[in-house]
């Protein structure tokens, strides 16, 4: 059966209302740069203005994955996406319960607390990718960002987060390659959204792949898919900025519509069983221009991010339809999805078929993309 994807998302972007706060429980929770040392049964985190311990066992994701050919190699997509969430889990906690203790101080004196105290907002993501020794695509692109801001305007055509994967957690998982190994087959992710699925544990490919030398053919490769990313209107990765009146802070939206792999059986050495997907996602990126450093920085404030309604029509007969309700997190960085299954999933796009309304303290913008 034919599905075909007519969404309207509105996706409402809202920053400066009011943080959002959960209860947690850490034993000796530090907020720093992590400069990490074994101590017994603990980890020492030091250099910083907080000199108490860490229990890694409260922020470690720690399952039977093994590093292989630079990638890490998941048992089966159960195991993957178990990581995936306790990746999500743990990061919420370490960065909920800062803003627990200083959530009351607004965004620029919460801007000061961090640079007091070194406040890392990644310290659970790195936490991870060092304890398999994994260069990750996340790290990747945090570095080039680093380079990308350090600028006096922020050049949006060139920006590193411009890229197919907006997990901030997949990104955690999957090598600076864009890699990763799911039970029997390896899952290569471009940035501009070709992906790559191989069988057999062909490695050889791989490196061919890495080496930007390989050349796909579907009678000389059976046991590889290539799904090229198609850049029409249907699927197009759009992407807008909205600048407060005084130009000094940023908030920069990603919106995209795209088919996606799901499951994948191998029913033979010619064929494959696959069950495809299409994706609403959305992220947003807060900056801030440091005039003392003359450069940009991410900034933490409350994002927000709605899907009110996205359609799907079955054969342009019933429809089902899915939405999200307006989320709030104070952060640098925010992302949000909608899942659609089907064999055949497809956007129908429309002139005006999606609405953004960005707002915060008195200030209130429409976009339409």
């Amino acid at each position: 059966m034919r599905l075909k994807l007519h969404f309207i998302p509105l996706v409402m972007i809202i920053f400066g209302i009011t943080s959002c706060k959960k209860e947690y429980t850490l034993n000796k929770a530090e907020y720093g740069k992590h400069h990490r040392q074994s101590s017994g049964d603990t980890t020492v985190i030091g250099d910083t203005n907080y000199k108490t311990q860490v229990d890694p066992n409260v922020f470690m994701c720690e399952y039977p994955v093994k590093l292989v050919h630079s990638m890490l190699e998941f048992s089966d997509s159960a195991m993957f996406e178990e990581v995936l969430l306790c990746l999500e889990n743990n990061d919420n906690l370490w960065n909920d319960k800062f803003l627990e203790e200083w959530g009351h101080l607004d965004d620029d004196e919460l801007e000061k607390k961090e640079e007091e105290i070194s406040f890392n907002d990644y310290f659970t993501l790195e936490l991870f990718e060092s304890s398999y020794g994994l260069h990750s695509l996340r790290k990747l692109i945090y570095d080039a960002e680093l380079i990308w801001l350090d600028n006096d305007e922020l050049v949006f055509e060139n920006d590193p987060n411009d890229h197919q994967i907006l997990n901030p957690y997949l990104r955690t998982i999957l090598n600076q390659y864009g890699e990763i190994k799911i039970g029997e087959f390896i899952y290569i992710y471009h940035k501009v959204g070709d992906i790559y699925i191989i069988g057999d544990e062909d490695y050889g490919i791989v490196d061919s792949i890495r080496a930007g030398t390989f050349q796909y053919n579907e009678s000389i490769h059976p046991h590889v898919i290539f799904s090229k990313a198609e850049r029409s209107a249907c699927i197009r990765f759009q992407k807008r900025s909205f600048n407060e009146p005084n130009g000094k802070k940023k908030i920069h939206g990603f919106l995209e519509f795209r088919q996606k792999v799901g499951r994948i059986r191998r029913v033979n050495a010619n064929q494959w069983d696959i069950d495809w997907f299409g994706k609403v996602k959305t992220r947003l990126e807060s900056y801030k221009w440091k005039a003392s450093k003359r450069k940009w920085k991410k900034y933490k404030t409350n994002l927000a991010i709605g899907i009110p309604k996205a359609v799907v029509f079955e054969d342009c007969n019933g429809e089902l339809s899915k939405s999200l309700k307006v989320k709030t997190k104070r952060r640098k960085s925010f992302c949000r999805n909608i899942k659609f299954p089907g064999d055949d999933v497809q956007h129908q796009p429309y002139d005006e078929n999606i609405k953004a309304n960005f707002g915060g303290n008195g200030i209130n913008r429409n976009l339409e993309l």
